[in-house]
């Protein structure tokens, strides 16, 4: 399975299973190619880095009640430590108020010992 193949379950899995469980509206939408303009609007720092950086997490979502922002990375390989720092610089850049970081598998080995210790 693709990178690609996870992004629609994973965005069906946010907009509808997470925004029922926490009983609030999700709009999480797949930005690997554009950003769409509801989340344009919503962060100053996202269309920046839309224009000077041509930054796209796989998704991104929007939580209207509370005006917030969230990006989501998936990987279909191991995670490694170069996953998490991609991930938290997306997060840092655009300013994000939630990140996730979803593989189909684990830690590589090693990155695995050092993230334990």
């Amino acid at each position: 399975m693709s990178e690609k193949d996870l992004y629609v379950p994973i965005k069906d899995y946010f907009s509808d299973v997470l925004a029922f469980n926490f009983n609030i509206d999700i709009n999480c939408y797949v930005t690997d190619q554009v950003i769409p303009q509801e989340i344009l609007n919503v962060s100053k720092s996202v269309q920046e880095v839309e224009n000077q950086y041509n930054y796209k997490p796989d998704l991104m979502f929007y939580i209207p009640s509370s005006n917030e922002i969230g990006i989501i990375e998936v990987k279909d390989d191991p995670l490694n430590l170069n996953d998490i720092y991609q991930a938290k610089r997306y997060s840092e850049i655009i300013e994000a108020d939630y990140s996730f970081l979803i593989s189909d598998n684990n830690f590589l080995n090693d990155d695995d010992q050092l993230i334990k210790n």
